[in-house]
C-alpha cells in the first residue's frame, strides 16, 4: 500500500472543490509523472520527478491566477486520467488508440470543467481521489471496484454538503 497515494487521494476525494488549486496541482503532478515515466523511460527518476513537480506548481499557479481556465485544465487532466485508469483496469495497452481515447476523455473533461465548473470539480475530484486511493491499495479487481464506488459516493456526499454556491443579491429596484 502506498501511503502517499492514499493520503493524496483522500485529500482530493474529500476536498477537491474547496481546495481546487490543490486538485489542479495534484492533477498536473500525477499526469506529468505518468506521462514522463512512460515517454522518458530510462531517464533518471529525479528528472521525471522534477518534470512532475514543475507541472504541479504550474497547475497551482494557474488555478490561483486564472480560476476559470484552471477549471478547464483540471477537467482535461481529470478526464484523461480517469480514462487512463479505466483503460488500465480493463487491460488496455498504451498505444495510439489508447492515447486518442485519453485525449477524447480529456476534451470531454475540459468541456465539463468549463461549462459545469464547481459541480464538475466535485465529480472529477471524487472520481480521481477514489481512483488514487484504490490504485495505491493494490487490491483485487472486484474489491477495487467496490471500494472505488463506495469512495466515490463518500466524496460526492462530503463535497456536496461542503459546497455552498455563492449567490449574489439582486440589485435594488
Amino acid at each position: 500500500m502506498d501511503g502517499i497515494g492514499v493520503v493524496t487521494g483522500a485529500v482530493v476525494l474529500l476536498a477537491g472543490r474547496p481546495l481546487f488549486w490543490l486538485f489542479v496541482g495534484v492533477m498536473g503532478f500525477v499526469v506529468a509523472f505518468d506521462l514522463a515515466s512512460l515517454y522518458l523511460a530510462g531517464q533518471p527518476q529525479l528528472i521525471i520527478l522534477a518534470i512532475a513537480l514543475v507541472a504541479g506548481l504550474v497547475g497551482i499557479i494557474l488555478a490561483l491566477l486564472l480560476q476559470r481556465v484552471a477549471f478547464g485544465v483540471a477537467g482535461f487532466l481529470a478526464g484523461g486520467y480517469l480514462v487512463s485508469m479505466g483503460g488500465v483496469a480493463l487491460g488496455w495497452a498504451h498505444g495510439s488508440g489508447f492515447d486518442v481515447t485519453m485525449l477524447i476523455g480529456g476534451i470531454i473533461g475540459a468541456l465539463a470543467g468549463l461549462l459545469l465548473a464547481d459541480w464538475a470539480l466535485i465529480v472529477f475530484s471524487s472520481l480521481v481521489g477514489a481512483a488514487m486511493i484504490v490504485d495505491a491499495t493494490g487490491l483485487g479487481h472486484n474489491t477495487s471496484l467496490l471500494l472505488f464506488a463506495g469512495l466515490t459516493v463518500v466524496g460526492l456526499a462530503v463535497q456536496s454538503w461542503w459546497y455552498k454556491p455563492t449567490s449574489r443579491p439582486l440589485p435594488p429596484a
